[in-house]
């Protein structure tokens, strides 16, 4: 064999060795420890069907110059993302400034799937990670949203103005299409980043722009973050 191909399948193998299948980022501050127990649990968690060479990169907020700590091993990278600073000190616009910067990163490796969860989430284990990553692993769709659990009285404005709005504008019959939880793709996630918007991030609009499909997944788990109403 010549030298040129054998050079040739060694880089192949290599890219995939160090291929990214699954993102898990966290839109807000979360204890290191529960990080990485966290991706552990993802490794290992054979209802993903994560390769055995695959890697899952753990990402959570880092400032402008890269002062997060970055820990790296052979299946398992803690990388920190980076957030635009925000005129709007309002919850939703903050977090959805963590969501782009989430998605700007997944744009740049280009992982399988990505999720983006709220810390209070990530402390409650992998259920939500593998609900949300598992119809974008397998191909199903490029945006997976939840559908929480909610009471009788919980839940208003969706009920009343987002989910209808978004139906009636975009035709997605999604029950819940503001969240700050939801699982994408790579393809997804480089839309987002070429628009290069700073605003409210709705990943149901900007799928339904972009003609992706966007599935939906029943998460047992009520929604942890602190969204009045929605």
């Amino acid at each position: 064999m010549p030298v040129s191909e054998e050079l040739d399948e060694s880089k192949v193998a290599m890219e995939q060795n160090s291929a990214v299948e699954l993102l898990i980022g966290v839109t807000g501050d979360v204890d290191s420890a529960e990080m990485r127990s966290l991706a552990a649990a993802a490794l290992k968690d054979a209802s993903l069907g994560l390769r055995a060479s695959g890697k899952v990169v753990l990402s959570c907020p880092g400032d402008e110059a890269g002062k997060a700590a970055t820990a790296s091993e052979d299946q398992l990278e803690v990388k920190p993302y980076r957030v635009v600073p925000s005129s709007d000190a309002g919850p939703w616009a903050q977090v959805s400034a963590a969501q782009r910067g989430i998605l700007a990163l997944a744009a740049e490796l280009k992982p399988e799937a990505c999720v983006v969860i709220s810390a209070e989430m990530a402390k409650r284990g992998m259920d939500a990670v593998r609900a949300l990553a598992a119809p974008v692993l397998g191909g199903q769709c490029d945006v997976a949203m939840p559908i929480y659990p909610v009471g009788r009285y919980e839940g208003l404005v969706n009920t009343a103005i987002v989910m209808p709005l978004t139906r009636a504008l975009y035709c997605k019959r999604v029950q819940m299409p503001l969240s700050v939880d939801f699982g994408a793709s790579a393809r997804f996630a480089e839309k987002v980043s070429a628009r290069k918007s700073q605003g409210l991030l709705w990943p149901v609009v900007t799928a339904a722009q972009e003609r992706m499909q966007v599935g939906q997944v029943h998460l047992a788990i009520p929604q942890q973050a602190p969204m009045e109403g929605v």
